[in-house]
């Protein structure tokens, strides 16, 4: 039987067949402004509160703001402070940004990057405690290294999220990188969730997910303080509002 993490979103556990199973790296694809990062914030907040250790890289903000963002967005992280590490890939380009152990030197620093989330799953205990380790984006490491030299650190962070029984979770920019690019990282992670704006909707689907038997239907969503999801007409949770298209 197959062990499954539960997100906290529960109409997306629900489609999962309960979650995302255990051991599994994930992609998750889309445009910019489709709520990627959001969606990031909310499967941390909920390991978080379920006493999940989650190691958290960050790209695209300095960590004080990001922490500020996800303040803003109703992420109170105050008392997590010991089960969450974040990892700051983004000071480096910032001359007089205030560094430490947990500051990327440069995004081309992939070996330093995989020793830094060794590092962390020892601090978090993350051995006796599996947890979710989550990268946003991926995209950025893309930018600035080889793809060959981005795989071989993403089959690296496959093996950690396997030999720890975690989740892990990549954002990947879609519009960015060919699609060689795209169909690489398929292969070597364990499923893709896809977030498309069709118009002036937000629509997202579960392209791919191992030992799981799942719709592929898209579904519309709006971002928001409160997400209600809907499937088949049924209320599942709350935290945005997903429903099936007409």
């Amino acid at each position: 039987m197959v062990r499954r993490w539960k997100t906290g979103i529960k109409g997306l556990d629900e489609l999962l067949s309960g979650g995302i199973p255990e051991s599994s790296l994930i992609g998750l694809v889309g445009s910019p402004g489709t709520g990627k990062t959001t969606f990031v914030m909310q499967m941390t907040y909920n390991a978080l509160k379920e006493d999940m250790p989650v190691i958290y890289v960050v790209t695209g903000y300095p960590i004080d703001e990001f922490k500020g963002r996800m303040k803003e967005e109703g992420y109170l992280l105050k008392s997590f402070k010991k089960n969450i590490c974040f990892i700051d890939a983004f000071s480096w380009r910032l001359p007089n940004a205030r560094k430490d152990e947990h500051t990327l030197s440069s995004l081309t620093a992939l070996n330093d990057l995989n020793a830094m989330i060794k590092n962390a799953i020892v601090d978090l205990q993350m051995d006796t405690s599996p947890g979710l380790i989550a990268i946003d984006s991926l995209s950025d490491f893309l930018l600035y290294n080889d793809p060959t030299s981005v795989y071989k650190f993403l089959q690296l962070l496959s093996g950690l999220v396997k030999a720890y029984t975690s989740v892990g979770i990549v954002v990947i920019e879609q519009g960015l990188h060919d699609e060689q690019v795209l169909k690489t990282i398929e292969y070597i992670t364990d499923g893709t969730l896809e977030l498309k704006m069709f118009g002036d909707k937000r629509m997202g689907r579960i392209k791919r997910m191992k030992d799981t038997a799942h719709p592929l239907d898209w579904v519309e969503f709006e971002l928001g303080k409160e997400i209600i999801i809907k499937v088949n007409g049924d209320l599942l949770f709350k935290h945005g509002m997903i429903k099936k298209p007409r």
